[in-house]
């Protein structure tokens, strides 16, 4: 049965936070193979940022960051506080006013890289070998430290496969070298497709992290403006 989303669930997040179509032809090679096993698809250490721009119908809605602040143990498990801060713009203010409150109230359930535009959040993540996980969420005063991680998105993978993340929600790998081009320049991308609606993409740089998402059917899209890892 195919489910119900927010029309902000994108991204890494998008909200979105932010269902998945066809595949791609090839598979990748063994080099490729080799790249992947050797890489993270998000890079995790003190002091990387990422800075996003949120658009709603063509109209600017906004800055997302994103920032790797400091380490946490977790059940005996050393893992990143990654903090977010979402600040609207006159546009969207002006343009979409009742979409920023959408962004607030929707997706809590869903993966971070779609759903993450509710204003100052953290998250606690850690790179596995299959992939990025989430150990936590805070959002206001309040902290939820999940009985067991959740997949935030599956690393390596191989163009065709599909996975269910951690908030059951089922993602198929379109193509493990996609050209996507955005402010903060033209990146060669992991394209993640939501199974459940094809409008719904996001687009992930392997040791970069994540570069844009976009729902088609409700004109959202978030691409990555800036970034620092030192």
């Amino acid at each position: 049965m195919r489910k119900s989303h927010s029309p902000v669930y994108l991204l890494f997040c998008l909200l979105l936070l932010l269902s998945l179509a066809p595949f791609l032809l090839s598979c990748p090679d063994d080099d490729d193979d080799d790249d992947q096993l050797s890489s993270e698809i998000w890079p995790l250490a003190v002091g990387n940022t990422w800075t996003h721009t949120l658009t709603y119908q063509g109209n600017e809605m906004g800055t997302a960051l994103w920032t790797v602040s400091k380490t946490e143990t977790v059940n005996g498990v050393e893992v990143y506080q990654v903090d977010f801060v979402f600040q609207s713009s006159v546009a969207l203010q002006g343009v979409c006013p009742d979409a920023l409150s959408s962004i607030k109230n929707s997706g809590r359930e869903r993966n971070p890289l779609t759903r993450r535009f509710a204003v100052d959040e953290y998250a606690l993540w850690k790179n596995h070998a299959d992939g990025l996980y989430e150990y936590g969420l805070s959002s206001g005063s309040n902290l939820e430290i999940y009985e067991t991680p959740k997949l935030v998105i599956k690393y390596p993978v191989s163009a065709g496969e599909t996975f269910e993340d951690g908030w059951s929600d089922s993602w198929s790998v379109i193509s493990t070298s996609t050209t996507v081009d955005v402010p903060a320049g033209s990146f060669d991308c992991h394209h993640y497709q939501n199974t459940y609606n094809a409008a719904m993409n996001k687009y992930v740089k392997p040791d970069t992290g994540y570069i844009k998402s976009s729902d088609t059917e409700n004109n959202l899209e978030s691409v990555l403006t800036s970034y620092s890892l030192p």
